[in-house]
């Protein structure tokens, strides 16, 4: 999987346990207590299970971690899963989701090399790293090259990552192939199309909605197609009847053996998700035991006598390939320095906002990446630690000047408050979204419920155990 349907290696960051902010007048012993904030999954459920609270505490670095000052997180598809008890790389609640992040080291723990106080920097991990402040194993953080943002930064590592292994480690991509890549609008998608674009003569086939296409074409896809009012199998054939070389596969279920047999001889899937198990705010039993008795099954002797290779990515199971991970990372840095790749930012949402952020990215309306900010850009923080082996960074502001706060305004309106004296007051306005629920049909037994449930998990624990991968590598 990816990050936009599950992702991201090593270990969670550090979780403090959660403590809400008490009242005013609880004493000066309290009042002068470090603070800072985190998103925290209470339970599985929809958007409101996720909430702001107020973390109380001087997290320090142990040997080998660095603690960083956030200033942007990513939200993954992988999250949305995670929300919905899907994702089985994330702790059990109450814990702090996300992949992904970027911000400046705080402090440095002993022993650590080749990082120091106020050096900027990306993080990936398993889970928690919608916080204020993280503290991390030291390898699982990247340096931010010049010129780069922290939405940015906190956009490229998971979705770019993924795209990148996909399309040239097991993908193998090379000039004058055909590719489908699914979701083309959304996190790992963009990446992809920007990736194919750094190999000659790339013909892109692309899903997505017809609202998202005009920004397709401008990106590079060769042909878009509306996967909601459109069979996409028929519309590639009509282009290229023999198919195609390369198929990316987020969705899971009927669609890993559409996208199968769209294949031309030598011709490669990569699955890498489970997408259409998400349906709705909560968990779909029924959706679960589609996407389950579709999925897709094949022999060896099968591959054998069609001349196709499938193979699975998951991100998160990447857990001990520290210098793959890394060598990785810096191949992308370097693209990013050349001019050739650049995270393509769809909306910035503070703290407070989280369920209007994942309603964006689950409704499909975003292109692009969904960024998180812990609060608007005129509220400062600051935050000191203190230990004899740590290095402390203190009474630095946690905010940096957002002068796009919102790259897509037809998304949010940014509206000033008058009697806000800063004169950066800009907020973020999203305008109200009725909730269309869906209604299943009634069954008279709970027993026919507890056994999809049981079927569905077991599910999910094999898909987990499950990696198909076959030997194509690639110079690129």
């Amino acid at each position: 999987m990816s990050g936009e349907e599950a992702t991201a290696p090593p270990a969670p960051a550090e979780q403090a346990p959660p403590q809400e902010q008490q009242a005013a007048g609880g004493g000066d012993a309290a009042a002068a207590e470090p603070q800072y904030r985190a998103l925290v999954l209470s339970g599985f459920g929809g958007y409101e299970k996720v909430k702001v609270q107020v973390r109380r505490g001087s997290p320090c670095p142990r040997p080998g971690e660095i603690t960083v000052r956030v200033r942007a997180c990513g939200l993954n598809f992988a999250d949305l899963l995670a929300r919905q008890g899907l994702y089985e790389r994330l702790p059990p609640p109450p814990v702090s989701p996300g992949l992904e992040c970027a911000g400046t080291v705080q402090a440095v723990g002993e022993g650590v090399t080749g990082r120091q106080v106020g050096d900027k920097v990306m993080v990936l991990a398993r889970a928690g790293l919608w916080q204020e402040i993280v503290t991390v194993p030291a390898n699982q953080t990247y340096l931010m090259p010049d010129g780069m943002s922290f939405e940015e930064a906190a956009a490229l590592l998971v979705n770019y990552i993924t795209a990148y292994m996909i399309l040239f480690d097991f993908g193998n991509l090379r000039p004058n192939q055909s590719i489908l890549i699914h979701m083309a609008a959304g996190g790992v998608g963009t990446a992809a199309i920007q990736l194919c674009k750094t190999v000659e003569n790339i013909t892109i086939f692309g899903t997505a909605s017809a609202s998202k296409h005009d920004a397709l074409r401008e990106s590079g896809v060769a042909h878009p197609i509306d996967y909601r009012t459109m069979d996409y199998v028929e519309e590639v054939r009509k282009i290229s009847p023999k198919g195609v070389d390369v198929v990316l596969d987020p969705l899971g279920g009927s669609d890993t053996s559409k996208g199968f047999n769209l294949l031309k001889p030598m011709g490669k899937l990569i699955t890498y998700g489970v997408a259409n198990l998400l349906t709705g705010q909560k968990k779909n039993l029924m959706a679960m035991a589609k996407t389950w008795w579709n999925q897709f099954s094949i022999n060896a002797l099968h591959l054998l006598h069609l001349n196709k290779a499938v193979c699975g990515y998951h991100l998160g199971y990447m857990d001990e390939e520290v210098e793959l991970i890394s060598g990785v990372v810096d191949k992308l840095v370097g693209l990013y320095s050349q001019g050739k790749i650049k995270p393509k930012i769809d909306s910035v949402w503070p703290f407070e906002q989280v369920a209007d952020a994942m309603r964006q990215m689950q409704e499909k309306k975003n292109i692009g990446k969904v960024i998180l900010i812990s609060h608007c850009p005129f509220q400062c923080y600051a935050f000191k630690a203190s230990s004899r082996n740590v290095r402390t960074l203190a009474s630095e502001s946690i905010c940096t000047d957002h002068t796009q706060l919102l790259p897509r305004s037809d998304l949010c309106d940014i509206k000033h408050d008058a009697s806000d004296p800063s004169p950066l007051n800009a907020r973020l306005s999203q305008p109200a979204v009725s909730e269309q629920h869906i209604s299943f049909p009634k069954f008279q037994t709970k027993f026919f419920f507890s056994g999809l449930q049981a079927v569905g998990d077991y599910w999910l624990r094999s898909m987990s155990r499950q990696s198909v991968n076959a030997s194509c590598y690639s110079n690129h």
